[in-house]
């Protein structure tokens, strides 16, 4: 298995290929595949996907995919490397577009399957594609300022995207008031001033003695306990792919300090942080070797 390494912080790559079998290979970076053309099958890890135009699909370091192309096809990608995401502090830009790709990331574990599914947001892609490609080849001295801002609105249309295909979780289309409640949560997760019981129940009309029975309700799980369990599965996704230190992902995700994520960090994986970063990075050197 090959892995295809990128030299550059950011790139777009384009390529076309026959009918064939395309090896399974891996990446050491981040890539938004675009299928512009053609037809065939995506085996991403142990996940057989059929493509066809207009088709999006996120990859991420980890992933390993290989090909079956069964009419002739067109890819874009646009790749880009963990120099984007070497602390989401370091540059706003590149912060947000961290902070959108933690939800993308979280949404997507369990369900790599392509993302756009509705025709009018698939003609939206497509366009977006289309501009950043134009831009791409055009380069000049705003070409890169324009396909940020281009690729940070493709990111906001894939989030959205995944919040709409949301269909396996019962009480997502049984009561829109909890899927409201936890659209606030993650969109809110870096403020915990507006994550307050008080600050919820006042701004969804619910009693504050009340509202986090009625979460668990219709969730499993109370209302601080969610809170909590998404914050940790953020400090897993900066523990994969960015090289913030421990005390840096407490702080940025309102921790009171190393010690106190250390030990919630625990109670939901029985591995500390470290440890967690140490076994992910020692299995996918494993994979790519």
């Amino acid at each position: 298995m090959s892995v295809a390494i990128l030299e550059e912080p950011f790139q777009i790559h384009q390529c076309t290929a026959d009918p064939q079998h395309k090896d399974l290979h891996g990446h050491t970076f981040f890539e938004l595949l675009f299928i512009e053309n053609g037809t065939g099958i995506q085996y991403l890890n142990q996940n057989r996907i059929a493509y066809k135009a207009q088709d999006i699909f996120f990859i991420t370091p980890k992933d390993k995919h290989s090909f079956d192309v069964t009419t002739d096809s067109r890819f874009t990608s646009i790749r880009f490397s963990k120099i984007y995401f070497k602390g989401s502090r370091a540059n706003t830009d590149y912060g947000q577009w961290f902070k959108q790709l933690e939800y993308i990331f979280y949404k997507m574990q369990d369900n790599p399957e392509q993302i756009i599914k509705c025709d009018v947001e698939r003609d939206f892609v497509n366009r977006l594609m289309n501009d950043i490609i134009y831009e791409f080849k055009l380069g000049g001295k705003f070409a890169s300022k324009i396909i940020r801002g281009l690729i940070f609105t493709l990111l906001n249309v894939i989030a959205r995207n995944i919040h709409q295909n949301e269909t396996t979780i019962n009480y997502v289309s049984n009561n829109s008031k909890i899927t409201e409640i936890i659209d606030y949560i993650q969109l809110h997760i870096y403020e915990p001033e507006r994550l307050r019981r008080k600050q919820i129940s006042e701004r969804f009309n619910i009693s504050s003695n009340y509202i986090s029975e009625y979460f668990k309700k219709f969730t499993g799980t109370s209302l601080n306990q969610y809170i909590q369990r998404y914050r940790i599965k953020l400090a897993e996704t900066k523990l994969k792919f960015t090289d913030l230190n421990i005390t840096e992902i407490a702080r940025e995700l309102n921790f009171v300090d190393e010690k106190h994520l250390n030990k919630a960090f625990q109670k939901f994986n029985d591995v500390s942080p470290s440890d967690f970063r140490n076994l992910y990075f020692s299995r996918l050197s494993s994979v790519e070797n």
